[in-house]
């Protein structure tokens, strides 16, 4: 079969999403994107000798049988902005079809994939508007708001429908997402892309904010938080008060870092903690650490050794998640381990960077 690069699929993929969205045990975007890697294998093999290959059987792939594999598909197209015609309606019918469901928690890694596809699409995805608009606010799920957000952000260059909606959307919005569309819609209001009056109802104080000492963000807050690593760090913190003596302004230090664990992925606004244990002998030095802000969460170990002539430093665990994502390098249950034996030996500091954070800028 060959199809070319601009090419519109010819059936209607509603009727194909609501297909596949209504077998019980439909796959994870994640498994979707990994079985459409395995198929493109042998293709991805000779890109470099075949310019423009990959596009084409890419949109090929839209008219697969296995409908997780055309939205996968869909979704490597988006970030090269590659034939809207025929990935926007699909990408459209997923979120209906998702929002016809109620938004089920199995659901929402599909949306929130779907929205970041139509943002890298920009106007290109203005027929896709109003389907974007409910993911703000129909649903608890942070990082589908955060996805949706961007993507009516995008949109909002072009539409005043968006502007008005994202605007006012931000009277609901947890304070550090609110933070973030009224810096976008600040930025936009300089540049003369939005409406005055739909940009000005973001920038309105809500629930007693101060607006001069609001931070605005450029990027969005964090969105995705590995469950598994900030439930075994928020458990090692909670050993810290029986291992170690802390003053009174420690303590309250530490209660606001492990308050601020407790509510992620959703960040706390205006906080920057970092905390740890170290220690250092003859032979060498190590540390296990923390550091939390509302943009920013991550763990890390590391060292030094000193074999007499000179010393060398080593890497052990590294946890990392921002707006850009998560990652992960090491195991978990070893930064634990190492952070509980050092408590009761080695010193403990925690240090609030918070007056660091300015409001418009980033930490």
């Amino acid at each position: 079969m060959t199809t070319e690069p601009t090419g519109v699929p010819s059936d209607r993929p509603i009727e194909h999403v609501r297909e596949f969205f209504a077998e019980p045990d439909h796959p994870s975007y994640g498994l979707a994107a990994f079985n459409l890697r395995k198929l493109r294998e042998p293709f991805e093999a000779g890109w470099t000798a075949r310019r423009g290959t990959k596009d084409v059987e890419l949109e090929e792939l839209l008219l697969h049988s296995d409908c997780g594999i055309r939205i996968a598909a869909a979704v490597e197209l988006s970030e090269r902005r590659s034939c809207p015609l025929a990935v926007v309606p699909l990408l459209d019918a997923v979120l209906t079809v998702i929002a016809e469901r109620g938004y089920a928690d199995n659901d929402l890694d599909w949306a929130e994939t779907s929205l970041e596809a139509l943002r890298d699409y920009g106007s290109l995805a203005f027929l896709a508007e109003h389907r974007i608009w409910p993911y703000l606010y129909a649903h608890d799920d942070y990082a589908v708001r955060c996805a949706a957000a961007c993507a009516a952000l995008a949109l909002a260059e072009v539409s005043e429908a968006s502007q008005t909606v994202v605007a006012l959307a931000t009277r609901w919005q947890p304070a550090p997402l609110r933070a973030f569309i009224r810096g976008r819609l600040a930025r936009m209001l300089k540049d003369g892309l939005v409406k005055r009056d739909g940009a000005l109802n973001a920038l309105v104080p809500v629930d007693g904010e101060e607006t001069s000492n609001l931070r605005w963000y450029d990027d969005p807050p964090i969105v995705r938080v590995n469950q598994q690593v900030r439930d075994r760090v928020l458990e090692a913190t909670l050993m810290v008060p029986d291992l170690v003596k802390l003053a009174q302004p420690e303590r309250q230090l530490l209660d606001r870092a492990i308050a601020a664990l407790e509510r992620l992925p959703e960040p706390t606004p205006g906080l920057w903690i970092e905390y740890g244990v170290s220690a250092r002998g003859e032979s060498g030095s190590g540390y296990y650490d923390v550091a939390i802000s509302d943009q920013h969460f991550a763990v890390r170990s590391g060292g030094s050794v000193n074999p007499g002539w000179g010393s060398d430093s080593f890497s052990g665990y590294r946890y990392e998640a921002s707006e850009k994502g998560d990652h992960q390098d090491g195991m978990i249950g070893e930064w634990c381990s190492g952070f509980v034996c050092l408590l009761s030996t080695a010193t403990f500091s925690i240090s609030d960077r918070s007056d660091e954070l300015s409001p418009g800028g980033d930490a």
